[in-house]
């Protein structure tokens, strides 16, 4: 699991939006359409995160030296790497919000 905090630097109002992963874990800022600038932070989140889905793709496992230490998730730890200027693990990270839509599901009209 892992959660994308770094924001756009190119439109800050958007925040780390749906699918603005894609260019960083392609390393590919420099692309037309990316919005994630060239800048050294934004670069460096690349490497980061390009390495991470690299070391997944070739073995399964996303650890490699790119990145803290990173253990397996399961449902006692929600181990989550959160990729941001600074890459760190953190377990569940948004625990409060998944504990408070156990109590208050969310259901959409029709269900």
């Amino acid at each position: 699991m892992y959660q994308l905090d770094f924001g756009s630097p190119v439109e800050p109002r958007l925040g780390a939006y749906h699918a603005f992963d894609i260019a960083l874990a392609f390393d590919n800022c420099d692309k037309p359409g990316s919005n994630t600038g060239t800048g050294p932070e934004a670069l460096e989140v690349a490497r980061r995160m390009s390495e991470t889905f690299i070391a997944f793709a070739r073995n399964g496992d996303p650890s490699n030296p790119a990145i803290p230490a990173w253990a397996p998730y399961d449902l006692e730890r929600r181990a989550t790497m959160i990729f941001d200027v600074e890459t760190r693990s953190v377990d569940d990270p948004r625990g409060d919000e998944r504990r408070l839509f156990q109590v208050a599901p969310f259901l959409k009209q029709g269900t």
